[in-house]
């Protein structure tokens, strides 16, 4: 393997918890797949879940993104399927990865052998958990095609190496035959394959570690007056086709899905009336004259804004409101004219009461789902408090630090592995707390949704997510320098569960009862101390899993009825 590939992967694996006696190539797996997505994608990528585990032929990753979302079991598809939307975007992504320096002809053709077998109604290759899985998420959208975007997913073919070469003209031809061999299959809207070399797996990890800017070239520009929480705004009008090109697009020339973080609404697509009248405005090259003053505009909150005559650059920006309009025009860039212009606040803020406010009031004109403020609710600012407070000891494994905003602590020095996001810790504390694994194993904002009164209740007692988290983290770092077995990781949000019950000799309070605090800190003494107390604590906990049996396959672990089976187990053995 390239040293400089090698050195990326061992940041990757370090910052991810995963297992270093791990073979290299399967961590070479885990680290291009993340790669691939994770430079496009805006939420965390938990690698694992988009890797096979087996040696399945020909693919080592499948990565279903549906209306810009990863899905990755049945359920989580099925739940996104469901919206009221009637044109949902779905991208398939395939991933083959080689960590030899050549591209190998007999390895491409088993690639492509092996996506033509995944959609074939009778697969002949042998197939392990992970591809039957995704191939019942693939059979749930043949069954759902009429709510698909162009009536088919779009798909992604992607061959990692880490080859310094031109690719040669024999190779070109068998990827030019498998894109063919791929369409024929019929089940696509439009296929791609990409050979993914040493430079552009370099941009890849690159992508994913660095903010995104922009410079937006203005018509007009004037300041706003001075105000609290605000270090400097403006009201851009801004051409449309340069608004486009330069704030949505990146530069493979595909919407830049990430910068649309912070807006509390997704996109609801072309058929929305709303979107509909966007549209039909942008049509007319008459009307699409008046588009500044027949649109709302577009707000844009970046950390660092800086205006340099008729230009404005921005860092790390997000829209947080004008999601619509901006997916609409980006759809019907081909629509554009020189002539047309918008309306775009630009606001330099870092504080999160002001963008949390700002936010608000921008998407305050139809109702939102409450689930969507999360960051914005007082709970969870004052968790952002609580983990600020906690102590960095010296040889203990204490500091951990609240992601209140997507990428808050991106490129401070905050060590990745100890930032807890919003989705993390409310899996780790419906596990542990509520007892709940299963849904922690599924979809975070239906799990959220489902448990929303318990899990966010302004009466719980802050120290329960910090404590959460804490396991969480020690029993994943354990994991992955080899004190605990990594084949437990899979069982994580059941072992945090059983911990309840095993890591003390009285039963646990009630999560708004002073009296938690107690029990919470009984398992933050143990976790924050030496590594075989840590060690023990959680043999205890695996010790009751296999008593109960581990399972064979991903569905059954995630299954309502093995919970059952460990609480029935707890209850019955374990005396309070």
């Amino acid at each position: 393997m390239h040293r400089v590939i090698a050195g990326f992967l061992k940041t990757f694996c370090e910052e991810t918890f995963i297992d270093t006696a791990m073979d290299e190539d399967k961590r070479f797996e885990l680290f291009s797949n993340y790669c691939m997505i994770k430079s496009f994608y805006p939420e965390e990528i938990d690698a694992a879940a988009i890797t096979s585990e087996e040696d399945d032929p020909g693919i080592d990753g499948i990565c279903f993104i549906i209306d810009g979302e990863i899905a990755t079991t049945v359920a989580e598809a099925d739940i996104i399927l469901k919206r009221p939307k009637r044109n949902v975007p779905v991208d398939i992504y395939f991933v083959q990865t080689k960590t030899s320096d050549t591209y190998d002809r007999g390895e491409i053709l088993k690639f492509g052998d092996g996506v033509c077998d995944f959609v074939s109604d009778a697969p002949q290759l042998p197939q392990g958990d992970f591809i039957r899985q995704q191939r019942a998420i693939f059979d749930l959208l043949v069954d759902n095609v009429s709510k698909i975007t162009n009536g088919r997913p779009n798909v992604y073919l992607k061959y990692v190496c880490t080859s310094n070469n031109p690719v040669a003209t024999e190779i070109e031809a068998t990827r030019a035959n498998i894109i063919r061999d791929v369409n024929d299959t019929g089940f696509f809207n439009s296929v791609d394959f990409e050979f993914i070399g040493l430079q552009q797996l370099i941009q890849l990890w690159d992508k994913t570690r660095h903010t995104i800017s922009a410079v937006m070239q203005t018509k007009q520009l004037s300041p706003y007056p001075e105000m609290p929480g605000v270090t400097e705004s403006y009201l851009a009008i801004v051409p449309l086709k340069s608004f486009v090109e330069s704030v949505l697009m990146d530069d493979d020339g595909k919407l830049r899905v990430h910068i649309f973080e912070e807006n509390v609404r997704a996109f609801l697509g072309g058929a929305n009336p709303v979107n509909k009248q966007i549209r039909e405005t942008l049509s007319d090259p008459e009307t699409q004259k008046q588009f500044a003053i027949l649109n709302n505009g577009i707000t844009i909150i970046s950390p660092d804004v800086r205006v340099q005559s008729d230009k404005v650059s921005m860092e790390n920006y997000q829209i947080v409101n004008g999601c619509q309009t901006s997916n609409v025009l980006f759809e019907n860039y081909d629509l554009l004219i020189p002539e047309s212009t918008i309306t775009v606040r630009v606001i330099e803020a870092t504080d999160p009461d002001v963008i949390a406010d700002v936010v608000r009031a921008t998407n305050s004109q139809s109702k939102v789902d409450e689930t969507q403020f999360l960051s914005f609710t007082n709970l969870v600012r004052r968790l952002e408090r609580y983990f600020a407070t906690t102590e960095d000891t010296p040889g203990q494994e204490t500091k951990l630090y609240f992601e209140r905003r997507n990428g808050q602590y991106k490129d401070t020095g905050v060590p990745k592995r100890r930032i807890c996001s919003i989705p993390e810790t409310c899996r780790a504390v419906g596990a542990m707390f509520l007892r709940k694994p299963e849904l922690a194993y599924r979809y975070p904002t239906k799990m959220i949704s489902d448990l929303y009164d318990k899990l966010l209740n302004d009466k719980n007692k802050e120290i329960i997510y910090y404590t959460a988290a804490l396991v969480l983290y020690r029993f994943k770092l354990l994991a992955s320098n080899g004190r605990l077995d990594s084949k437990y990781s899979i069982y994580k949000w059941h072992i945090l569960m059983i911990l309840s019950y095993v890591a003390d000799d009285k039963a646990m309070p009630s999560i708004q009862n002073k009296k938690i605090e107690g029990f919470c800190k009984k398992i933050i003494k143990v976790c924050s101390q030496s590594d075989d107390e840590c060690i023990a604590l959680f043999n205890r906990a695996i010790a009751v899993l296999e008593a109960v049996g581990l399972k064979e396959s991903r569905d059954d672990i995630r299954s309502v009825a093995y919970t059952q089976s460990i609480l029935q187990y707890c209850n019955q053995n374990i005396q309070h």
